[in-house]
């Protein structure tokens, strides 16, 4: 399975093998049995001769919340991560992609949530259940061209986006951010890890 790059925009779409036949669309959908698919981008500003990364802080969000991070979410239903990557940049910090290289796939766990009832059914409210992990799977990906500016299309969730040398980031930043960048910047191949929490 792969990524293929259609006229107008990339699509996800088995590889043909040796014998000229599609290979089965089983690999394609993999990422689905996680609870939480999402995706990030690294927007790549290389005007300086360095590379320069953006960034903003995440406010009030469920997962990332006060951390400088990569624009990015879930992949909705019925996407692919490559789509959801297009509309979360959008979204986000008001920029189309004009490519998207694929930089990382990474697996994480997350402390599970529960939803809360009372007897009668009324919901108390969300609560964090230690004993159960939801998995998720982010791919991240780096792109070096884009149409537009970049700029905040969600003040209620994001700090204004601002770029950084990759070697200088802002604190805090997930760990997953301080692993990947630097082979962002360096362009290496894609980086396959799980991270806890």
């Amino acid at each position: 399975m792969g990524f293929v790059e259609g006229e107008a925009r990339h699509r996800w779409a088995p590889h043909e093998a040796e014998n000229g036949k599609k290979m089965s669309n089983l690999g394609a959908f993999l990422w689905r049995q996680f609870d939480l698919p999402v995706v990030h981008v690294a927007l790549c500003d290389l005007a300086s001769g360095s590379t320069k990364i953006c960034l903003h802080r995440r406010v009030g969000t469920e997962t990332l919340s006060d951390l400088w991070a990569l624009p990015g979410g879930r992949i909705d239903p019925g996407e692919n991560p490559i789509d959801a990557a297009h509309r979360e940049v959008w979204e986000e910090v008001s920029v189309r992609p004009l490519q998207l290289r694929l930089a990382g796939v990474l697996t994480f766990a997350l402390a599970g949530r529960v939803e809360g009832e009372t007897e009668t059914g009324t919901k108390t409210g969300t609560k964090t259940d230690t004993h159960t992990q939801r998995l998720g799977c982010n791919f991240v990906f780096a792109c070096h061209r884009w149409q537009g500016d970049v700029e905040c299309r969600e003040p209620l969730l994001h700090g204004p986006p601002e770029f950084f040398p990759a070697d200088q980031l802002p604190s805090p930043v997930p760990a997953w951010i301080t692993a990947i960048v630097p082979r962002i910047a360096a362009h290496k191949a894609p980086l396959f890890r799980h991270f806890d929490g």
